[in-house]
């Protein structure tokens, strides 16, 4: 095997034959559900010429998140991953190529990272009939779908709505994480910083001396460390996610006008938070005006 970088020319896999049936599983056809699967090599005992399977999942309750446990800060670490998701109601596989090599090097060799994504066309397979229904082609689930419609109606039970990939599976439904009535802090304790979340917030306001209601769209995204940035490369690239997410490297794009913000639509704003401190009524209060201009006022 060549290796076709600067380690080593010629890389020797032990136990061959673990690593091909690993392939194999990990390259399956995903039979038009959607499916996620992944395969990691690493060098044996610090050996450029040498690797070995180091972990792997193809069954049913793989996930981009079960990968990310498997990783180490300690190695040089080839992984595939294959996420196949909907488009234009055909079940695409997605293969992900990733290098990770920070905070080791091989000799005079530094460390470092890298990630790319290559599509495999010849995947696509008709779509089965979806177990939630699709917005735009994306999942969305039935009880997010109700919490979304409770939400826009002016005098209902609730006024907000957070929602996310559970697990990072992103080729899954949309889900719903909570729902509630009220102001921002009591969301602040169903937020998780390792995930892209979504929440739709109803608030009234006042314009020209006029009460009105607005509808928000609020981003959650929080940098936590470089896997964490990684994943998030990996959702944005495939799934089109939007969100003030920040790339691992320059040139990489960061917002898309994706499924997911038309999951949520009409809304009048969209609002980004990267953090608990940026997560306040003050902040929303900010951004609104300087969405919706400065002569609104946000009453909580």
């Amino acid at each position: 095997m060549s290796s076709g970088g600067a380690l080593a020319t010629e890389i020797e896999i032990l136990d061959v034959g673990a690593f091909n049936a690993a392939l194999a599983k990990c390259r399956q056809p995903s039979s038009g559900v959607p499916r996620t699967a992944w395969l990691i090599l690493a060098h044996v005992d610090g050996d450029v010429n040498k690797v070995q399977l180091f972990g792997q999942n193809s069954g049913v309750l793989a996930t981009v998140a079960g990968w990310k446990q498997r990783l180490v800060p300690d190695r040089i670490l080839y992984s595939l991953l294959n996420i196949s998701i909907v488009e234009q109601d055909a079940v695409v596989a997605k293969y992900v190529y990733v290098l990770l090599s920070w905070l080791v090097q091989l000799g005079d060799k530094p460390g470092g990272m890298n990630a790319s994504l290559v599509t495999d066309e010849a995947s696509r397979l008709p779509l089965r009939p979806p177990t939630a229904p699709l917005v735009n082609g994306l999942g969305v689930s039935n009880d997010l779908t109700l919490a979304i419609s409770q939400v826009r109606e002016t005098n209902g039970a609730i006024n907000w709505v957070i929602a996310a990939f559970k697990d990072y599976a992103a080729c899954k439904a949309l889900s719903l994480i909570a729902k509630g009535f009220g102001r921002i802090d009591p969301m602040k304790e169903h937020l998780d910083e390792s995930q892209v979340m979504y929440i739709l917030l109803r608030v009234n306001a006042t314009k020209d001396s006029c009460p009105t209601t607005k509808m928000l769209l609020i981003k959650w995204c929080v940098m936590i460390d470089l896997y964490d940035e990684l994943l998030r490369l990996i959702l944005i690239d495939l799934f089109r996610m939007g969100g003030d997410v920040k790339p691992l490297a320059r040139g990489q794009r960061t917002q898309f006008p994706g499924a997911v913000e038309k999951a949520f639509a009409p809304y009048h704003a969209t609002i980004s938070c990267s953090g608990q401190e940026e997560f306040t009524e003050e902040h929303v209060a900010e951004k609104v005006k300087a969405k919706l201009g400065a002569d609104i006022a946000i009453s909580w």
